[in-house]
């Protein structure tokens, strides 16, 4: 489980236009083929549908079931992955979340993640 805070969420949610269900422009299959090229999971898997289906709501439960690592490979390649357009603010805010969930021990504007990078 991410230790994610309830604030970074919501922050993480408004740069990814996730509050209409979508995330970004990805379509199913895109959305499937970057996080499965990204972290090895599955989005569609039933492990991440206690949210709902909608991939907003998949990606709200791939936060609530990985861990630390695999969250910050899948937000760090999110800039680069060409679905939607991200802001400079947008991209710099998404790498430095996704840099802090990866590097936990790493001195940030944020010390509060610890532990779990090896899953």
């Amino acid at each position: 489980m991410s230790t994610l805070t309830n604030i970074e969420k919501r922050k993480l949610e408004r740069i990814l236009g996730m509050s209409s269900g979508y995330v970004l422009d990805f379509s199913n299959r895109t959305f499937s083929e970057f996080v499965t090229d990204s972290t090895g999971r599955e989005i569609y898997d039933s492990r991440y549908d206690s949210f709902g289906g909608s991939k907003a709501n998949r990606l709200r439960g791939f936060w609530a079931a990985e861990g630390n690592h695999n969250v910050g490979k899948l937000l760090a390649r999110i800039p680069r992955s060409g679905a939607g357009a991200l802001s400079g603010r947008q991209f710099r805010r998404l790498e430095e979340v996704a840099d802090d969930v990866r590097l936990p021990t790493r001195p940030s504007y944020r010390s509060v993640f610890a532990g779990d990078v090896n899953t």
